[in-house]
């Protein structure tokens, strides 16, 4: 546990003060209840872990898999421990011990064979794209990802036709397109993450873009890593909604028609809101529809409470993630909201899935699909 050693006084900080505001909303916590699964538990466990004086074991790893690096640690911490990265450290040792989370090892086998966590094929990344005309010479290049891709090409489409009535032409890089490798460094898989961001700096450098423009928030805040660790890599990222609202304020997309009567909430995911700071522009988007009406959750912003699909946690314990899931549509049924819209295909896909299941009258849609209602034609 040597990489430990780099948050030694963090580590020792938060041993000192206890002061356990990380608990307050961290999603595991509120659904689990134990004090060695939340954010200051874990702490106590990685400096035992590096003081020597307890040693790694499944029962132990199974602690540190439990999260969903979701980040409320972090912006509730007084003393600014970097509570996630403590996690990625510990995670990354694991697996070099040969303690990885068997659901997590397989998703690091299928990025391996195929590029992406379902272990699809890649000729199938594509089929989204399937009639739609792109520009190779573009300085905007759309990164689809995997979960969009796989599982919600249908949004991507959306989007392609909203930014074509809007006069923006992007670059796509089709089938050859892989995963940016989040779910790598999140489950662990430190030295496949980098040498899957290595392979992809240089295949995103070599399309002359000069913004990457992506829905997904942890492909946005990854590709943020990647300009830490790669000097030449000089592709901005823009994630989606930053990118939309430019579009709105500059005349080029307007908003027609009417949604009287939808109250409408917005979950914000955790990468989006507390890693890249985009908790305006969602609301300013939703707030030009005519005839909405916003009505805000108790957690929201940076306080929001995570959907419960992040860092693995869905991978690993889908129970879990789908109690932290009821969690959100709970507060979105006591706003009396009828739709829930969020910006990130794990937050829609996990949050729809629940809403289905338990029959709740707050429906869920990706804020892309509800623009693309509202986009009639070309400004």
């Amino acid at each position: 546990m040597k990489a430990l050693e780099a948050f030694r006084e963090g580590l020792e900080l938060c041993s000192r003060c206890r002061c356990g505001f990380c608990r307050l909303n961290c999603p595991v916590f509120l659904v689990y209840g134990v004090e060695s699964a939340s954010p200051r538990g874990r702490n106590t466990l990685a400096l035992a872990l590096l003081d020597g004086l307890i040693k790694p074991s499944r029962g132990l790893a199974e602690r540190f898999y439990m999260c969903a690096l979701c980040g409320f640690c972090e912006a509730r911490c007084p003393l600014d421990v970097d509570v996630d990265a403590i996690v990625e450290a510990v995670r990354a040792s694991l697996v070099e011990l040969g303690l990885a989370n068997p659901y997590h090892q397989k998703v690091a086998e299928n990025l391996r064979a195929t590029y992406n966590p379902y272990g699809r094929e890649a000729s199938d990344r594509a089929r989204w794209a399937e009639g739609l005309e792109f520009d190779p010479k573009s300085k905007v290049l759309l990164f689809a990802g995997c979960v969009y891709s796989y599982e919600l090409g249908e949004v991507l489409r959306t989007l392609v036709d909203v930014l074509g009535r809007a006069g923006v032409k992007v670059n796509y890089l089709g089938p050859e397109e892989k995963c940016c490798g989040y779910p790598l460094l999140a489950m662990g898989f430190k030295k496949n993450y980098d040498a899957l961001a290595k392979e992809n700096a240089r295949a995103l450098r070599a399309t002359g873009a000069e913004r990457i423009l992506t829905a997904c928030p942890a492909c946005a805040s990854t590709f943020g890593r990647y300009k830490e660790q790669f000097e030449d890599f000089d592709l901005e990222p823009v994630h989606v909604v930053a990118f939309l609202k430019e579009l709105l304020d500059e005349g080029a997309l307007r908003l027609e028609g009417s949604l009287e009567g939808l109250k409408v909430a917005y979950h914000d995911p955790c990468h989006l809101a507390r890693i890249l700071g985009l908790t305006d522009e969602p609301r300013a988007i939703i707030k030009a529809i005519p005839g909405v009406e916003f009505v805000e959750m108790p957690h929201h912003g940076r306080d929001v409470i995570c959907c419960g699909g992040g860092g693995g946690l869905l991978t690993a314990y889908p129970s879990m993630a789908i109690e932290i899931a009821k969690l959100r549509l709970k507060e979105a049924e006591e706003v009396g909201a009828n739709l829930l819209v969020s910006s990130c295909p794990t937050c829609v896909s996990l949050l729809n899935r629940v809403s289905r299941a338990t029959k709740s009258k707050v429906k869920v849609r990706d804020l892309i699909g509800l623009v693309g209602d509202m986009v009639s034609q070309k400004a």
